[in-house]
């Protein structure tokens, strides 16, 4: 609580939510693709509401299996 404040205040909070996020993907093996997708819509793709600052490789290599799973639909 006190890191998320912190972050809050540092106007960085996208990154404790995004690492809140993957936590609880991490515990359950359901739906992973579909939470994926969602993690990238909200902290990884250019633009999103809680964009979080990551290089342009990872960004693109997210984009990728965002793009193939998008479209695996």
């Amino acid at each position: 609580v006190l890191f998320k404040e912190f972050a809050k205040n540092e106007l960085s909070i996208e990154n404790v939510l995004l690492y809140e996020e993957i936590q609880v993907v991490k515990s359950s093996d359901r739906e992973v693709n579909k939470k994926f997708v969602s993690l990238c819509e909200k902290f990884i793709l250019a633009g999103s509401i809680f964009e979080v600052n990551i290089s342009s490789v990872a960004r693109k290599e997210n984009q990728e299996i965002y793009e193939k799973l998008k479209s695996s639909k």
